[in-house]
């Protein structure tokens, strides 16, 4: 895994976080994310953290050839 992936991931993350709460809230969340919302908040509380948007990540980059 390279280094600048992971940056890049907390730079979405605190550039959506409107609210500095260090988490989206569906609200926040870009329009491609709120398609998927539900399904990535694996904890149901309404909200994505860095991990779970790690693991959504992770999950796309498998599936890419």
């Amino acid at each position: 895994r390279r280094p600048q992936q992971g940056r890049g991931l907390l730079a979405r993350l605190k550039q959506a976080d409107r609210d500095g709460d260090g988490k989206i809230s569906k609200e926040e969340a870009p329009e491609p994310l709120k398609q998927r919302f539900d399904r990535l908040d694996k904890d149901g509380n309404g909200l994505l953290d860095a991990d779970e948007l790690k693991q959504a990540f992770q999950g796309r980059r498998r599936r890419q050839p």
